[in-house]
């Protein structure tokens, strides 16, 4: 109860500082002797691209700057970047320790490249480990558990984490199973293949779940005419991809549908990359089956539910890294097509899934 109290105040001095954020940005500017204008409309087309042009090309010389920075930084001690912590400091030698751990990556291998790819995708590298070894999202949960209810207290939600939970979705969508055959192997695929038709109806079968669970949002299915095929689908699947770090790129030969596969390029670093982080936990001890009732019991706040903690029997550890020089060839987007005028190719762009809302670890959504 002292510690809901403690974070309910916080939040709430949090939401006052937002809502008045406006307000003492013009207080702080007048007392510095700035003159504030109040703007006289909207700017042309033609001044407001050039200043978005500006601000993009500032933003990336930041990020460069800051990655050359992290990658430069001294290799610190963690007696030294607790130090460093204690005295609210954040240095680049900070950074580049923390991005290593994330990456599970030597220091001397750190470049400006993965420097800028960690912050955008270690997150999703580690979905993607979990993903693929269950043990290791299990027990990174039960540590996290462990370590925010030291005299077992009851866990708060936003102290945990839902690696597992996370895990059983995507098992039961189906997407697990079709990173296997279809990510993993280079294949393609299009709105009319049935892996992709199946994910996508139970996706959207369970939409509240899943934004409940892990924080995507589904949107439902469009109103179509009789006949007229549903080509939203894909965007369905590539959404769930994306949150593990899967880019996706596509192509049209004519008038034929769009071709979709995995960006070779991302997918190369992300498996590197969980493979490491799953060498890096392989030396943890495995999760104790007994341990999976006691956790949802603890996380349910002593409800008995059935684990779903436990891998299954059948699970088997994929292989992370692609050999050296591995090239996945591409495919026809379909036997028979004309091949039209032009083709066009793209890129998903990513963007940074939501944190789970669930009531605790272990807790999986009831609609599933």
């Amino acid at each position: 109860a002292e510690a809901c109290a403690l974070w309910a105040e916080l939040q709430s001095r949090r939401n006052y500082s937002i809502s008045h954020l406006k307000a003492f940005i013009k207080a702080r500017l007048k007392a510095e002797g700035h003159a504030i204008c109040e703007a006289g409309g909207e700017l042309p087309e033609a001044e407001r691209a050039d200043l978005q042009a500006i601000k993009d090309q500032l933003r990336g010389e930041r990020r460069e700057a800051r990655a050359i920075a992290i990658t430069q930084a001294p290799v610190i001690t963690e007696s030294e970047a607790n130090r460093l912590r204690q005295l609210g400091q954040q240095t680049p030698a900070q950074h580049r320790r923390l991005i290593c751990q994330r990456l599970a990556l030597p220091p001397e291998q750190l470049t400006p490249e993965l420097v800028a790819w960690a912050e955008k995708w270690a997150g999703a590298a580690e979905r993607f480990a979990t993903l693929m070894e269950p043990g290791m999202a299990a027990t990174l949960d039960l540590q996290r558990l462990k370590a925010t209810t030291p005299k077992g207290e009851a866990p708060l939600p936003f102290d945990q984490t839902y690696r597992t939970q996370r895990l059983f979705i995507a098992e039961h969508l189906g997407l697990k199973a079709f990173i296997t055959s279809f990510v993993m192997t280079g294949r393609h695929w299009n709105y009319s293949t049935p892996e992709v038709q199946e994910i996508a109806a139970a996706a959207r079968r369970h939409r509240n779940e899943i934004a409940l669970g892990i924080g995507i949002t589904i949107p439902p299915a469009p109103a179509l005419k009789e006949g007229q095929p549903d080509t939203t689908v894909t965007r369905v699947v590539g959404d769930l991809l994306l949150s593990y770090g899967i880019t996706t790129a596509f192509t049209r030969i004519g008038k034929g549908p769009r071709s979709y596969w995995a960006d070779a390029e991302q997918l190369h670093t992300l498996r590197a990359t969980a493979d490491r982080l799953r060498q890096k936990h392989s030396a943890l001890a495995p999760y104790p089956p007994e341990m999976g009732a006691a956790l949802n019991k603890t996380a349910g706040y002593g409800a008995e539910k059935e684990s779903p903690l436990q891998a299954p029997a059948s699970c088997e550890q994929l292989a992370l890294v692609a050999p050296s020089g591995a090239h996945y060839p591409a495919q026809r987007p379909g036997a028979g097509s004309a091949s039209g005028p032009s083709s066009e190719s793209s890129s998903r762009a990513p963007h940074a899934a939501g944190r789970p809302r669930g009531a605790g670890v272990g807790a999986v959504p009831s609609g599933f």
